[in-house]
């Protein structure tokens, strides 16, 4: 699993209005997440399958 102790930045979930985007800055810290879990590597569609259940 992943050390949180490890991760110096996560903000707390907010819902955007319609038709905003999330910056895609504010993937980074899931995505780095999501390849730890994996072993560093991994197909974007099983990346994307933990971003999104986050």
């Amino acid at each position: 699993m992943i050390d949180a102790s490890k991760i110096t930045s996560r903000k707390k979930y907010v819902k955007l209005e319609k038709r905003l985007k999330t910056p895609e800055k504010e993937f980074r810290i899931p995505i780095l997440e999501a390849l730890v879990e994996f072993g560093k590597m991994a197909e974007a569609k099983e990346v994307l399958k933990i971003v999104g259940r986050n």
